[in-house]
């Protein structure tokens, strides 16, 4: 059972437990008057986010709020941005002046985004579609490089099977991949790229998890022309390196992995 604080006002001021917050906001009485509702809205680049953009509306100006989530998180403010592990439905209990306020969400959630950037600080990019085409056919993508849009699907040739290619593969390829949640990492060089370099990428690769369905689902490859000298690609969305950060590659993988539209290995 998660561990966090929950703060209730009294009369002579405030009581703070520190233990399940769940069984002790079940104790709480709930607020039946209306005066305080939730609203929920997806937030993020793509219309797989599962982070959701909160708010509390309430009469009273002055209350407080804490809100609670399933997975032990406990967030303060009037608006707060919770980002869930896995799709699903989810009870959210929100405290207020001594009394909880509860809601149920399905998350991805449904209907427009809020139209605020990525919560992360990535870089959205707009949706370009999913369309299959014919293999050897050129797509020209508003954004290059893409992260959505047309995209070969042929056995053996797309998806691309994941790891380091030195060679550039082309985008109409590795899309597909971004539509099974797979994270697709760029560079370029000028002339011949260092040996360091490549050795940094299969370092990379042998330190990103598994995905739910047991396989890696990192593609690196060469992409020439290339503005910065590192883009990590999900869908929908980009985030730039200056330079080889392994950590960095890292927490991106982490965070996008299994988020495509497709739920596919």
């Amino acid at each position: 059972m998660p561990y966090c604080r929950v703060i209730v006002p009294l009369l002579t001021g405030f009581l703070a437990w520190t233990t399940g917050c769940q069984t002790l906001l079940d104790l709480l009485p709930e607020d039946t008057s209306g005066q305080v509702t939730i609203t929920a809205v997806r937030t993020g680049c793509s219309e797989m986010s599962r982070s959701v953009a909160l708010t509390a509306n309430a009469q009273d100006a002055s209350l407080t709020f804490q809100w609670y989530f399933p997975d032990g998180t406990s967030l303060v403010g009037s608006n707060v941005i919770h980002t869930f592990d896995e799709p699903g439905s989810y009870n959210i209990t929100l405290l207020a002046g001594g009394k909880v306020t509860r809601t149920r969400i399905s998350v991805p959630l449904q209907g427009e985004s809020d139209g605020a950037g990525d919560p992360f600080g990535d870089r959205c990019v707009p949706n370009e579609g999913d369309t299959h085409v014919p293999t050897n056919s050129d797509v020209t993508y508003l954004t290059n490089p893409p992260a959505s849009g047309p995209h070969y699907s042929q056995a053996g040739l797309s998806p691309v099977d994941p790891g380091i290619y030195t060679n550039q593969i082309r985008a109409e390829r590795w899309v597909h991949n971004l539509e099974h949640g797979q994270v697709v990492v760029l560079f370029d060089c000028s002339g011949d790229c260092p040996e360091s370099l490549i050795q940094n990428f299969e370092t990379l690769f042998d330190s990103v998890r598994l995905s739910k369905h047991g396989n890696k689902k990192l593609i690196v490859t060469r992409f020439e022309g290339l503005q910065v000298p590192i883009m990590a690609i999900a869908w929908d969305v980009q985030r730039d390196f200056q330079s080889f950060d392994l950590q960095g590659l890292i927490d991106f993988y982490d965070l996008r992995v299994d988020r495509g539209p497709e739920d596919e290995p």
